[in-house]
């Protein structure tokens, strides 16, 4: 299915350049609640976070002081 459905199955993926995690956030649009329940402890405070300008990310950025920097998808 196409677009936004609560019937796919929402994949979150961080990186530090060594090793990778695949980790699933639940279905349908994304939330900054689930998105810091799924990466807030993963992700050290004061990071650089490289990410898509996705309104989920917002909770992350703030609490935890991380640099952004960020790219809007469709010009990747």
């Amino acid at each position: 299915m196409r677009g936004i459905s609560n019937n796919q199955i929402r994949i979150g993926v961080a990186t530090d350049g060594i090793n990778t995690v695949f980790l699933e956030e639940g279905k349908g649009k994304p939330s900054q609640k689930k998105t810091f329940e799924t990466f807030g402890g993963r992700i050290a405070p004061n990071s650089t976070i490289i990410h898509y300008k996705e309104k989920s990310h917002k909770r992350l950025v703030e609490e935890l002081s991380l640099n952004s920097i960020s790219y809007a998808s469709r010009d990747l």
